[in-house]
């Protein structure tokens, strides 16, 4: 004999479908026995109620205010210090995968891309960490599993001519 995987719904209390009997639902407790539990001490009530009325504090009200967004970017005309500083700091704010593209057009630094992006937030971090006096911190290469040396001089030129 086949056996259907389908299973029957039973159909009044006490119903029995396949041979097994389903239990019938107890009944609901009368609306007294209800209340009666409701404003028991030990319910638990979902908050004080409030009225449709009552507006809703937005969350935005009670947070922090945030530091004002800085101004535009440096220009040549505020100076030749405040323009390279615009200028590095748009070197560091890029992608990895943007970032390892200019530091080698050939694409053979992208095999750290997963590697970078998982241990650090951006390429300031990476400046911030290893890179002092325009010097790259070998460290650098241990932590990213750069062994070749002509990918670590390309990062080394990189990092010398745009973090010192």
């Amino acid at each position: 004999p086949r056996r259907s995987s389908r299973l029957a719904e039973p159909t009044g209390a006490g119903a029995v479908s396949s041979g097994v009997r389903v239990p019938p639902r107890p009944p609901a407790p009368p609306p007294s026995l209800r209340d009666a539990i409701a404003s028991s001490p030990t319910a638990v009530s979902a908050g004080p109620a409030r009225s449709p009325a009552a507006p809703i504090a937005p969350a935005a009200a009670s947070a922090p205010s945030l530091p004002a967004t800085p101004g535009p970017p440096a220009t040549p005309s505020d100076g030749p210090e405040a323009a390279a500083l615009a200028e590095a700091n748009r070197h560091l704010r890029t992608s990895f995968r943007d970032w390892l593209e200019k530091v080698d057009e050939d694409l053979f630094l992208l095999q750290y891309h997963d590697q970078i992006s998982v241990s650090y937030a951006s390429v300031a971090q990476i400046c911030e960490i290893y890179v002092q006096g325009g010097l790259l911190n070998k460290r650098f290469f241990e932590d990213t599993g750069v062994k070749k040396l002509g990918h670590q001089r390309m990062f080394e030129k990189w990092f010398r001519e745009h973090c010192s």
